[in-house]
């Protein structure tokens, strides 16, 4: 559902194209002290789950080198913090966006902030008993925004064990999320589907991953200013 500028899912580090043509990312975890627990291990798997989806789909011409055009390096550890979340209302949701913007240093980070619940994202409420899992800004129009909010989904009961298919369902939604971060709207039938569930990605929206955090599409250019290079806007 595309209601403005904040989109959600139903369902690592703003990446920087290297040279050889690899969209490299660095993912750092904020867990929130009433959120779903997540381990460093299920968080390894998740990174690994997203970059095994995005390299299967988003295929270039791979060497011994670079056998993939994206390089996705989970995070070391998990940063706890003492912050409750509760249920995450538009105004939460856009102070921890604006934690992380417009930070050159940061390009090349994605902040998945792990919540407890979401109940706004941009004009969507959803009606009793329904959940959010994630909310993401929609990168239509220039932003360094680096961040995805989520919920773990669906929730594991004490002493279970969280399978592939549970992971495979956390990637499915960090990539939705991270898709509206690109500027891709609702597709059906694909990762970015608003209804039901799908791991597929098509060419377009892996041309749109591959030029995630490229200040050119942005609208940014990068020039030479009083002896430095700075981003200016269309010129400005």
């Amino acid at each position: 559902m595309n209601r403005g500028v904040w989109l959600l899912v139903l369902g690592c580090t703003i990446p920087y194209a290297a040279d050889n043509g690899t969209v490299e990312m660095n993912v750092v975890i904020h867990h929130y002290e009433d959120a779903e627990a997540l381990s460093i291990q299920d968080a390894k798997r998740i990174v690994g789950e997203m970059q095994r989806l995005l390299c299967g789909a988003c295929k270039l011409a791979q060497t011994k080198r670079a056998p993939c055009s994206f390089q996705l390096r989970p995070p070391a550890r998990i940063t706890e913090t003492r912050n409750k979340s509760g249920g995450l209302r538009q105004a939460d949701v856009e102070k921890v966006q604006n934690r992380h913007r417009n930070r050159p240093r940061e390009d090349r980070t994605l902040h998945v902030h792990v919540v407890n619940a979401i109940e706004e994202c941009g004009t969507h409420r959803p009606q009793q008993g329904q959940l959010i899992p994630g909310c993401a800004e929609q990168r239509d129009f220039p932003s360094l925004a680096n961040t995805i909010i989520v919920v773990l989904y669906p929730p594991v009961p004490p002493g279970a064990g969280r399978h592939a298919s549970w992971v495979a369902k956390q990637a499915e939604i960090w990539l939705h999320e991270i898709g509206h971060g690109v500027g891709l709207p609702h597709q059906g039938g694909t990762i970015m589907t608003e209804v039901g569930s799908s791991l597929r990605i098509t060419p377009e929206q892996c041309e749109k991953f591959r030029r995630w955090g490229d200040p050119i599409w942005a609208g940014y250019q990068s020039v030479q200013r009083d002896g430095l290079r700075q981003r200016v806007y269309n010129g400005r």
